[in-house]
Formats: structure tokens, C-alpha cells, sequence
């Protein structure tokens, strides 16, 4: 069922975006990570949900979709490739990547997540979910699923409760963004 989703909405993506035809000849790779000109998130989106390619070059789609100069425009398609994609190392990157984002709007899919199939992405989801809700409830991904489930039950009443506290939920908004702009900050190379 997630693959068809996943060719349904890569179709829906490339649609959207006017790309007709996204596959590369067989065997080549981009030389950089680094998203050409006019290449947006919704076209890397659908490249690494496109099952017809080569599992390297979905890899390397999403790779450079989540390397895109706004960030913020393409956590609409990292919680598409979060939900849909086959490949369980693309789906621990958005999980890992919307916690760097520091987006809260992203906790509902991150909660998702923490049923995952892959130990690796409900690991990262509920690492994501830690440093932006700075809570810890105790969630192992290689606990049995009982307790999985108890605790992603508990990470989505907590979320559910900001999101019923106005005041709570843009305090949190701010200072997760605050953290985010401190984190790029430490990123950049100094200036001279």
C-alpha cells in the first residue's frame, strides 16, 4: 500500500511541478548533493518516491532536496517522503532532518513515524520529537510494541496539549526557532 501511495503522490508531485520526465540515464550520478538550478522540492520529492529508478538516485533526490537553499519550503514534501517512501534510510533522514528543522508543526508526522517499521526511523522521530518538545518519555524503538504505543500515545496527548494552549504553542514555536537560528549560526564559517 505505501508503494502505490508513494507512485501515486511521485505522479501527483511531478504533475504539479510540470516535470514530465525526471529519470537520469541508467548508471549516472550527480556529482554534487547540491540542488541544480530550478530544481525544486516538489520535483526532488517526487524523484525519490519515483520507484522506477534506481534506489542510489532516490537516495541522492532526497539528499538534495533536504540540501535546498529554503528549507522550509520543502518540509511539505519531507513529510511526504517521511510517510511514503520505501527506502528506510530516506525516511530516518526527514525524521532526523525536520528535528534539525525545528519545525513543530512536523510532531503529528514525527508521532507517525514512531510506529515506523524501521528501528532506525523510530529512533529518529522520537529523538526529533525530544529536542523540540523537550520531553522524554521514554520511548524505545526496540522496546515491544505495547510500549512503543503507550508512548507514542503519550507524545501525541502531550502535543495535543500545546496545541490546546495558544500561548504554550508559539513558545514553543519561538524558541525552537530561536535554537534553530543558534544552530546555523554555529554552522556558518566565520567571517573574517
Amino acid at each position: 500500500m505505501r508503494r502505490l501511495h508513494g507512485v501515486f503522490l511521485a505522479l501527483m508531485l511531478m504533475s504539479q511541478c510540470g516535470c514530465r520526465d525526471t529519470a537520469s540515464p541508467a548508471g549516472s550520478q550527480p556529482d554534487s548533493v547540491e540542488p541544480a538550478a530550478g530544481e525544486s522540492a516538489a520535483i526532488l520529492a517526487a524523484q525519490a518516491l519515483d520507484t522506477s529508478l534506481p534506489q542510489a538516485q532516490r537516495r541522492d533526490a532526497a539528499t538534495r532536496m533536504m540540501t535546498a537553499a529554503e528549507p522550509d519550503a520543502a518540509i511539505p514534501s519531507m513529510h511526504s517522503l517521511l510517510a511514503t517512501s520505501d527506502d528506510d534510510s530516506v525516511r530516518e533522514m526527514m525524521a532526523k532532518r525536520l528535528g534539525d528543522l525545528r519545525d513543530m508543526d512536523s510532531s503529528p508526522q514525527l508521532i507517525e513515524a514512531m510506529g515506523d517499521s524501521s528501528t532506525r526511523v523510530r529512533e529518529a522521530a522520537a529523538h526529533s520529537l525530544i529536542k523540540m518538545l523537550g520531553r522524554d518519555y521514554f520511548f524505545r524503538p526496540d522496546d515491544p510494541p505495547d510500549l512503543q504505543r503507550a508512548a507514542q500515545d503519550r507524545y501525541r496527548r502531550y502535543w495535543d496539549y500545546i496545541q490546546g494552549n495558544p500561548y504554550m504553542l508559539e513558545t514553543f514555536r519561538e524558541r525552537n526557532q530561536q535554537l534553530r537560528r543558534e544552530g546555523e549560526a554555529a554552522l556558518r564559517p566565520e567571517q573574517e
